[in-house]
């Protein structure tokens, strides 16, 4: 059962890109070396519409970077984690918004009502920013839960009913979960951003097995009701030699995927 508000978006605004980057275990990160990795990414993906996702990265290189990423015609996510007290919440959010970030995700697992409440009278709907709450992580295994009491399943549709009661535009769980997290939406038009997506022609390898344990590809998300999808690795890495490394190029082999699978 999907929302009763059919959800309309072009195939290149259909994908969130984690720009996530790594050097490895004994690597020293320092803050220049992420910024041209990002700023890297943004150049290739350059006025393809693409929206790229901050977590780390923005930690790394401070708020100046969300203008810069901007400049190249894309839009802006930051994850600002969450399960803070609601002061701190807000006072971030704010800076974001003020920075001119397009979307904000917060993890809704172990967070107060006072804090999700906080959150969204600091982006309110009118101004533009949207507020996405990460319901079910893909890492996770079976009892990922378990500290809330609760399987996966049950969680997530808690936390999409939270989610929707608070205000939210959308949520981010696992493909598999995106049937939950519509039944929870109701008469709204919130979205669900599926992460851990791996197209089949672009495999990662598990790094030390703790790959995501629930990856679907763009086709099959999207066919369980996905609206967006969260993908890092396949497109900022060189991860098959007999596939073009080139980001932009994975990126537009996602959308031409998308085209396909939402064509009716």
């Amino acid at each position: 059962m999907a929302s009763n508000v059919p959800v309309t978006l072009s195939p290149e605004k259909r994908i969130i890109v984690a720009a996530d980057f790594y050097r490895g275990p004994v690597q020293t990160y320092h803050a220049q070396w992420m910024n041209d990795q990002v700023l890297g990414l943004a150049r290739n993906l350059s006025n393809t519409g693409a929206c790229l996702r901050l977590g780390m990265a923005l930690r790394c290189c401070g708020y100046s970077i969300i203008p810069k990423i901007k400049a190249y015609g894309l839009n802006v996510c930051v994850d600002i984690g969450g399960c803070d007290v609601p002061e701190v919440l807000e006072t971030e959010a704010m800076i974001i918004r003020d920075w001119g970030a397009d979307m904000v995700m917060v993890s809704l697992p172990g967070m107060t009502r006072s804090s999700i409440d906080v959150l969204r009278k600091a982006l309110p709907k009118e101004g533009g920013t949207e507020l996405i709450g990460v319901v079910a992580p893909t890492m996770a295994g079976v009892g990922c839960y378990e500290i809330l009491g609760s399987q996966t399943s049950v969680a997530c549709h808690r936390l999409s009913t939270l989610a929707q009661e608070a205000g939210f535009d959308g949520v981010v769980c696992s493909g598999l979960e995106a049937q939950i997290a519509k039944r929870a939406f109701g008469d709204s038009n919130m979205t669900v951003t599926a992460a851990g997506v791996r197209p089949k022609w672009r495999p990662v390898k598990a790094d030390n097995g703790h790959d995501a344990l629930k990856c679907l590809s763009p086709t099959e998300a999207i066919k369980l009701g996905a609206d967006r999808l969260l993908i890092g690795r396949p497109i900022t890495l060189d991860v098959n030699p007999s596939i073009p490394p080139d980001p932009k190029m994975a990126f537009l082999m996602i959308i031409q995927e998308i085209r396909e699978a939402t064509a009716h």
